[in-house]
């Protein structure tokens, strides 16, 4: 009866070991890195965007306090990273291929650079009508000559 209660227990264990195993198995990437300026310091704020090749799909995220990034659940195949921020040059390094479960990392460093302003205007366009007189109309030379006076008497 011994003999069955641990062979149960151990049974129970390798099955617990086992399927904790199973569940860190994972087809997803990561990417990850640090965004420096050119004096080594951290740039907070960083526009991180990693796009898919072959789908498009386009993952993005700003570095934290630390100048870090994170970007996981990446699928397999190529890549572009490109990094932006507002008084740097914008920086994208070579394509990268990405494997199954693989984590690469980046540490990358921003020029200063000019800031560059986008202005998008929207709207419809309107349409003035210029060879129409529809609205207009011709007062006669008698009528601007005597103005209503509202009661009042010029004196």
């Amino acid at each position: 009866m011994l003999f069955k209660k641990q062979s149960i227990v151990l049974l129970v264990a390798v099955l617990l070991f086992a399927s904790s195993h199973l569940l860190g198995q994972t087809t997803a990437a990561e990417v990850n890195g640090v965004v420096l300026d050119t004096t080594g310091k951290t740039i907070q704020g960083a526009a991180v965007k990693v796009a898919n090749q072959e789908t498009n799909i386009v993952s993005a995220i700003q570095t934290n306090q630390d100048g870090t990034f994170t970007i996981v659940n990446l699928l397999p195949g190529t890549y572009v990273l490109t990094v932006e921020k507002s008084g740097f040059k914008t920086i994208t390094p070579p394509v990268f291929t990405l494997d199954v479960n693989q984590i690469v990392t980046q540490k990358l460093t921003m020029q200063v650079g000019a800031m560059r302003e986008t202005v998008m205007v929207t709207g419809q366009a309107m349409q003035l009508q210029t060879s129409s007189a529809e609205l207009g109309t011709t007062v006669d030379p008698q009528t601007l000559a005597a103005p209503p006076m509202n009661g009042r008497l010029l004196a």
